[in-house]
């Protein structure tokens, strides 16, 4: 059940070493889709470093919430996820390139009714990410967009 998923993705982000980055983005987005789902700012901003980092995320969870607006799906397509070396590296730190994009997604609009969204287009980009009391999204970066 989506329950289970939710806690397992939990469980990795306290407990995964950074030499799975790509299982560690993949429970953040797990986490992420359901924070949207519940309608929490506050659990998107715990998946991020810090406030400025979450607040492309935040800013369009509030948005739907002004227009009582609720996700009812939201998944994340990766095309390929690498790991990039580190030098250094505590074990608390890791970084991946990535292709993706958010694949279709569905809202519950205010009547009620379900609207698809489509899928957004595919982005490269590079996540940083720290381990503190647990894996979270320190940073973004856009590269060249990969289809164009």
């Amino acid at each position: 059940s989506a329950q289970v998923v939710e806690l397992l993705a939990l469980l990795l982000l306290k407990l995964a070493p950074a030499q799975a980055p790509c299982l560690i983005l993949d429970a953040i987005d797990v986490s992420r889709a359901s924070a949207f789902a519940h309608g929490s700012p506050q659990r998107l901003e715990r998946l991020y470093k810090s406030p400025r980092t979450a607040a492309a995320d935040v800013n369009v969870l509030n948005r739907y919430r002004k227009r009582w607006i609720t996700v009812v799906s939201l998944r994340v397509e990766r095309e390929s996820c690498e790991a990039i070396k580190i030098r250094s590296n505590d074990g608390r730190r890791a970084k991946v390139q990535v292709v993706e994009r958010l694949a279709p997604a569905e809202v519950r609009l205010a009547d009620g009714s379900i609207r698809a969204l489509p899928a957004a287009e595919w982005k490269e980009r590079v996540v940083e990410l720290v381990l503190d009391d647990t894996w979270r999204i320190a940073s973004t970066k856009d590269l060249a967009d990969s289809r164009a």
